[in-house]
């Protein structure tokens, strides 16, 4: 009857376990908190935030927005989600070494990448949030990968014809696992099952979030072994792009 109340008022029933939630609502609003704390915290602590403070504006309010109407509440719900919480900030942690090598090399480029993915991916969001467009797709229409895509088919008539596919999950941490497989149908569900890689398995559940597919399983694993050497950032922007 709830689902009927729901679909009445033009929505679409959401069912998740406990478990599942708990993981993404670590992402999605307790990690948030967590950042805006450390910044608040680290720039009050500065000798020189006295004369800083006149110069913020819009994007350190927004940075350092906590609420103060239920503090206990936030606090309990990071204490309570502890495990999922702590693995979000360890990820991050190592995200945050990645940025700061891309600016002590002048790495113009890395850091012009990592740009973009995090406005593709915030804009692919507010668009997602507005139409109510949250189902993910079965798999890619359109194949990718650039010149060893080409590179494969070439290879093809060499090799036995037998298409397989490339992919990436999002973890419960927020982190991202790339595989290949010759069959698609029921993969994140075995990865779910605790039946797929080691370091999924200990960071369960996973999400499919990117589809490739390719001629033959060496294609496969070639634009396997170029994803996994690509860095946060370009993978991120390699999703939003394929979403949009």
């Amino acid at each position: 009857m709830a689902t009927d109340v729901v679909r009445l008022l033009g929505a679409k029933p959401f069912f998740i376990d406990a478990v599942e939630h708990d993981g993404l609502a670590a992402g999605a609003e307790q990690l948030p908190l967590v950042l805006a704390l450390v910044a608040a915290a680290d720039h009050v602590g500065e000798a020189s935030w006295r004369e800083m403070r006149k110069l913020a504006g819009p994007v350190f309010e927004d940075a350092t927005r906590v609420t103060s109407q239920d503090l206990e509440n936030s606090r309990d719900t990071l204490l309570m989600n502890r495990d999922n919480v702590l693995r979000l900030i360890e990820a991050w942690v190592e995200e945050l070494y990645n940025l700061r090598e891309l600016i002590r090399s002048q790495d113009e480029k890395g850091l012009q990448g990592l740009m973009e993915a995090g406005v593709a991916v915030h804009q692919s969001w507010l668009k997602d949030r507005g139409v109510g467009l949250w189902e993910q797709p079965e798999g890619p229409d359109i194949p990718t990968g650039g010149d060893s895509w080409a590179e494969c088919w070439a290879l093809a008539g060499s090799r036995i014809m037998a298409e397989a596919y490339i992919y990436m999950v999002e973890c419960a941490d927020g982190t991202l696992y790339t595989g290949w497989t010759t069959t698609w149908r029921g993969r994140v569900a075995m990865h779910n099952a605790g039946r797929g890689a080691d370091y999924t398995r200990q960071r369960l559940p996973v999400r499919l979030v990117y589809w490739e597919k390719h001629a033959n399983r060496a294609c496969a694993q070639r634009r396997e072994l170029q994803l996994k050497r690509m860095n946060r950032a370009r993978k991120l922007l390699l999703i939003a792009r394929a979403r949009q």
